[in-house]
């Protein structure tokens, strides 16, 4: 029995071809940049001393936490806690004696140039 298919008139299939073999050169593509990567680290490692070692361990962890720091949810975090500081400091003090104090602070500092 032999069975003829004929796609060229058929675009989803030819389309769903199309993705099955871009999906198949992808994942070999991965697999041998992996590879190359992990050779060249390998390479790389071996060729280090202890010193350039923990200097490039210490870059890659002050990057990694500058990262953690600086995701939202961790400012949103400081930004509260600040606010909440701040408020509980200030919530007996006169705002207007305070505004004026400074006002005239700067003014003299302006004044005195």
């Amino acid at each position: 029995m032999n069975i003829t298919l004929n796609i060229a008139n058929d675009q989803e299939l030819r389309a769903y071809i199309k993705e099955m073999i871009k999906g198949q050169v992808l994942s070999i593509a991965r697999e041998d940049i992996l590879t190359l990567v992990k050779d060249e680290f390998e390479k790389k490692l071996k060729q280090m001393d202890f010193t350039d070692f923990q200097k490039l361990f210490n870059k890659a962890a002050e990057g990694h936490i500058k990262g953690l720091i600086s995701k939202d949810d961790l400012t949103g975090v400081a930004r509260t806690m600040a606010s909440k500081y701040i408020s509980e400091t200030m919530k007996d003090k006169d705002w207007d004696k305070l505004i004026d104090a400074a006002a005239k602070k700067k003014l003299n500092a302006m004044l005195e140039q």
